[in-house]
């Protein structure tokens, strides 16, 4: 398959939702799919809360 064509964009594009689903299950369902490593939260003293006004 050549680099840019519709067959390769349509591989690419269903191999990325395998690994999204996945990751998204790992995440929010379970991590029985996969041994990822757990994340650690770091104390960066920045606020990423989001308000409105």
């Amino acid at each position: 398959m050549s680099v840019g064509s519709l067959p390769r964009l349509s591989v690419e594009m269903g191999l990325t939702a395998v690994v999204a689903t996945q990751l998204w299950h790992h995440l929010f369902v379970g991590g029985g799919l996969a041994e990822l490593p757990a994340v650690a939260q770091q104390e960066t003293g920045v606020n990423h809360s989001v308000t409105a006004g």
